[in-house]
């Protein structure tokens, strides 16, 4: 177009007046703007930050395609122990609770060890307690075969000869075991607090009054999941963690969080093993804020990309558009590298501000 509209004679300039001077100029300032500095900022200036971000909690997201292949992530997996940290979980009494004339004769220290040794054995989020209440000694713990989990219930398992329960009222109703009415069980476990029966051979012999407090960290965490709309899938083996009790607890919506079955309890065993080879596209120390802040970055990574490509195409057009009108109007002064350079320092600077606006 340059070619076609030179300057002519009437204009002095050095080498203006030949039409292919002017036509390369033209060219030179075109490609200038449509490959701007800002280009190098696309990808990189949002990794850098995230990066930083990321590092403050031991996390990493390895480059453009990890960030692409985890936004896709719509939910995580995790065991109910990352949710309930230590000291998140705490028995506040027990209270012994067998018939006078019962068969079954357990001392206070043997329904200690028996819930001790199943809560250990399936590693919930009971074992933090009962490690405590044990003084961290494992040689006092029962040997515990065929260890069952029943679905929000609890677990059933053998120690010895005698058939061991640990859970809730549903799982003793669901094996048609006497419980002490709901008055007698309030009384001792006021409202916040809930009830862990221990049935031995069928009666039961004990309750452990347990309270959890829900972790600020943690719970910031998963609030910001689900206002990703990322629903959170927890493994877990203990009566206490329901959805209802983990939405009420954490204050999150229960439509977003669910609980394994105890038929995937395999499969989750097999996805999270030991591998010594894989890929780490995104890495974490192991804790879940770790773990879930790398994810959320990489949702918020790739929305930034996209906005970043929309600011870089939106001021390589304007600047395209500017050349042509400088072009047509014959502006030689105008199409110089000095002038070329400011706009694209210019447009380089809007969308490192558009970048800063986003938190990782």
């Amino acid at each position: 177009l340059a070619f076609l509209n030179p300057f002519g004679s009437e204009f002095p300039t050095t080498g203006a007046e030949n039409p292919i001077y002017w036509a390369i100029s033209a060219a030179v300032a075109t490609v200038s703007v449509v490959a701007p500095f800002s280009l190098l900022l696309v990808v990189n200036r949002p990794l850098a930050r995230a990066s930083k971000k990321l590092s403050e909690c031991n996390a990493a997201l390895l480059g453009y395609d990890a960030a692409v292949q985890f936004s896709d992530v719509n939910t995580v997996m995790v065991d109910a122990k990352a949710l309930f940290p230590a000291g998140s979980v705490q028995v506040k009494k027990l209270k012994r609770w067998q018939k006078k004339n019962s068969v079954v004769k357990t001392s206070v220290d043997e329904a200690i060890l028996m819930a001790a040794s199943l809560a250990i054995h399936t590693d919930g989020i009971l074992s933090y307690p009962f490690y405590d209440m044990t003084l961290g000694n494992k040689d006092l713990l029962k040997k515990v075969d065929n260890c069952i989990y029943e679905d929000n219930c609890g677990v059933t398992g053998w120690i010895g000869t005698k058939r061991v329960m640990l859970g809730g009222r549903a799982l003793m109703e669901m094996h048609n075991i006497d419980l002490p009415n709901k008055k007698n069980e309030r009384k001792y476990c006021p409202e916040g607090l809930e009830p862990v029966y221990l049935a031995v051979s069928g009666e039961i012999v004990a309750m452990f009054v347990v309270g959890m407090t829900a972790n600020p960290e943690i719970q910031a965490t998963l609030s910001e999941l689900q206002s990703k709309g990322i629903t959170v899938l927890v493994h877990t083996t203990d009566s206490l963690v329901t959805v209802e009790n983990l939405a009420d607890l954490f204050e999150l919506d229960a439509s977003l969080i669910k609980v394994l079955p105890h038929e995937a309890h395999d499969e989750y065993s097999e996805s999270t093993k030991y591998t010594s080879r894989g890929s780490g596209g995104l890495s974490c120390c192991g804790t879940f804020t770790s773990f879930a802040r790398g994810v959320m970055a990489a949702k918020s990574l790739v929305r930034d990309f996209s906005v970043s490509k929309a600011v870089m195409l939106g001021t390589s057009a304007l600047g395209l558009l500017l050349v042509l009108i400088m072009v047509l109007l014959r502006h030689m002064s105008l199409l110089t590298p000095s002038v070329i350079t400011l706009y694209n320092t210019a447009a380089a600077l809007v969308m490192a501000a558009v970048q800063s606006v986003r938190k990782y």
